[in-house]
């Protein structure tokens, strides 16, 4: 079956679904909850069926009648306000914050659509959260649903982009067979010897 098709969940304005359509996929459904995300997403994909609604407005089996047939890869870049390190001032977001469990859908929709792979995006403090337990429990309950789960927190300048943005990808692929990261292209935007100080001292 060609081309391979994913859906896109808490979209945004598009962009991983830009990176996925120029690597051949078909988008047929996306969701976010902003509006002006939402509008954005349709200006730049008019052949996708975006709703503009919470994920919770949606069950797995609605979200996946909506995509209309198989599904080869989940994406999903849920809110990351709660764990953002960008201007916080003083702690950690309060444990009850239902944005921490967003996460949780897109783990829904892929127990229900068993796609051949997920991507989730989200930022780097989603793994330190809780100590790092937080993100440890992210992979136990992907890889309980035999996927083979990889993280990663990756520097888009390494790939060309020009931002000094990190972010962490999740990926899993079904089955036992590891995904693999793709190798950097650039340099980046800094020494390869301070990333780590850069990253402990964000810790």
């Amino acid at each position: 079956r060609s081309p391979l098709r994913a859906i896109d969940l808490f979209s945004g304005g598009g962009g991983l679904s830009q990176g996925f359509r120029a690597a051949g996929y078909e988008i047929p459904f996306a969701l976010d909850f902003d509006e002006n995300s939402c509008a954005t997403y349709k200006a730049n994909h008019a052949d996708t069926h975006v709703e503009c609604a919470p994920i919770t407005a949606f069950t797995p089996a609605e979200i996946a009648k909506l995509a209309g047939g198989e599904v080869d890869v989940v994406l999903g870049g849920p809110s990351c306000q709660s764990f953002s390190t960008a201007g916080r001032r003083n702690a950690w977001v309060a444990d009850g914050d239902e944005r921490n469990d967003l996460w949780e859908h897109i783990l829904a929709v892929v127990d229900h659509l068993k796609p051949k792979a997920f991507l989730m995006e989200n930022v780097p403090g989603m793994v330190y959260f809780r100590a790092g337990d937080f993100g440890d429990e992210i992979l136990k309950r992907f890889t309980r649903l035999g996927y083979s789960v990889r993280k990663e927190i990756l520097l888009a300048a390494d790939w060309g982009v020009p931002q000094r943005r990190r972010r962490l990808f999740i990926v899993g692929l079904r089955g036992d067979v590891p995904f693999r990261f793709p190798e950097p292209t650039h340099m980046g935007g800094w020494r390869r010897d301070t990333l780590q100080l850069w990253e402990d001292r964000r810790k």
